[in-house]
């Protein structure tokens, strides 16, 4: 049984391993849920802990802790989202069930509309670096890709939406019964249902909700029986079990222009009035779900790439060109914050070597990101402060690394992308 397999220390110790290689040390100290022990604490003592965590799972008396929450704003310094955070024990529960289960589970939610955590897990350590392999099998690159195919054979309408607060409005009932279902099917195994009933329902119980009586955040806590975590390991997989049969409704009526990045997706059509049918449809089959589309206008719409463009994955998508979402101000304001070493990102960093590590670190994942697209000019654009500060601080910003333009491989050339567009007039 996988409840059995669940409570081997060695699986135990190689899930802490994964949260710890996730983890920059200097936040190891302050990473804690309700009960106070933090990740530092819980590595120092692991023996212990691993070996209790063990025990309770053979003797059936683990149970999920609650969770720890706190108010996080927005980009808009009025609105706050609900951060929960698990202990540490659940934490490595929550890993370990992954590595147990997500690659049986890959034929239910690999839909091939689906482009987020859609990965094959090594059960084996990397011999080299001690890390667990993930092979992605869908993609954000591919799923551009796949809008890119669209739009050379002449599909320039994009009907683009995301789910009215999806992690929130998730039904309980309506999950658990879903991946019960899944867990017999594909895995035969019901034992580590009892499991997942108390994850998905201990999003209502946060330990400390006092913190949110003020009216700003009163309206942050979980309702009793809507709402599943989003800070688990776990919860994209919750999320694209629960999306399957929205996957396949929206899949049979417009095959693969549908593109869904958990509840974020778009569908990219020959005409506007094909456009309006894939709002109709999609709002249909979410009600089906009990989720609903965003009232938000600059979340759902319709666009004519040949006369505007969409915000999708990060990325600015237009008849010009797919680049960074940022404009150039915008770009230049991020760069900077990056760059200042008084950033409060950096508080806990003690050196200017750690700053720099993770000055470089910021850069070089926005510039992996981007660089399957059309990023020549961000990256001058960015490599130009970085120039300057390594000019004005030699001293400081000597290990700052200039992004090499060579590693710039778009999907698609931008004169070939722009002619898609020309072609058609």
């Amino acid at each position: 049984m996988l409840y059995n397999q669940l409570s081997n220390v060695l699986l135990l110790n190689k899930s802490l391993d994964q949260i710890l290689k996730s983890k920059p040390k200097k936040k190891q100290a302050s990473s804690k849920g309700c009960d106070g022990i933090s990740l530092l604490e819980f590595k120092k003592n692991k023996e212990i802990y691993l070996e209790k965590l063990s025990k309770d799972l053979l003797e059936g008396t683990y149970k999920h802790d609650n969770l720890f929450g706190y108010a996080l704003s927005k980009e808009d310094p009025s609105k706050f989202r609900l951060i929960a955070c698990s202990t540490i024990k659940d934490r490595i529960i929550h890993r370990a069930i992954l590595s147990l289960i997500y690659n049986k589970l890959i034929p239910l939610i690999d839909t091939k509309v689906s482009y987020c955590g859609i990965k094959r897990i090594s059960n084996e350590n990397n011999e080299e670096t001690g890390e667990v392999t993930e092979i992605e099998i869908q993609n954000t690159k591919k799923a551009i890709s796949k809008l890119a195919f669209h739009v050379k054979h002449g599909n320039f309408f994009v009907f683009k939406s995301d789910i009215e607060k999806f992690y929130d409005s998730i039904p309980r009932e309506k999950m658990y019964q879903k991946i019960k279902k899944a867990l017999k099917v594909y895995l035969s195994d019901t034992s580590l249902n009892k499991l997942f009933r108390q994850l998905i329902y201990l999003y209502f119980e946060i330990s400390n909700p006092e913190r949110f009586q003020n009216n700003k955040l009163k309206n942050l806590l979980p309702k009793p029986d809507i709402g599943i975590p989003q800070g688990s390991c776990l919860s994209q997989l919750l999320a694209n079990i629960y999306l399957v049969t929205f996957d396949l409704g929206m899949q049979k009526k417009f095959g693969d222009r549908f593109i869904r990045y958990i509840d974020d997706f778009i569908i990219i059509c020959k005409t506007e009035g094909e456009a309006r049918s894939a709002e109709l449809e999609a709002k249909r089959l979410l009600k089906k779900l009990q989720l609903f589309l965003s009232t938000n206008p600059n979340k759902t719409t319709i666009i004519d790439l040949k006369k505007g463009w969409v915000n999708f994955l990060g990325l600015k998508i237009s008849q010009s060109s797919i680049s960074t979402k940022e404009s150039v101000k915008e770009l230049i304001i991020w760069i900077k914050l990056v760059l200042n070493k008084n950033n409060k990102e950096y508080y806990n960093l003690t050196s200017d070597n750690e700053k720099i590590e993770k000055m470089n670190h910021k850069i070089g994942g926005k510039a992996n990101y981007i660089r399957f697209y059309h990023a020549h000019n961000a990256i001058k654009l960015i490599n130009k402060f970085i120039k300057i500060a390594k000019q004005q601080n030699k001293k400081t910003y000597s290990r700052l690394k200039i992004i090499d333009l060579n590693l710039i491989h778009p999907i698609v050339n931008i004169s070939i992308w722009q002619k898609y567009f020309i072609r058609s007039s």
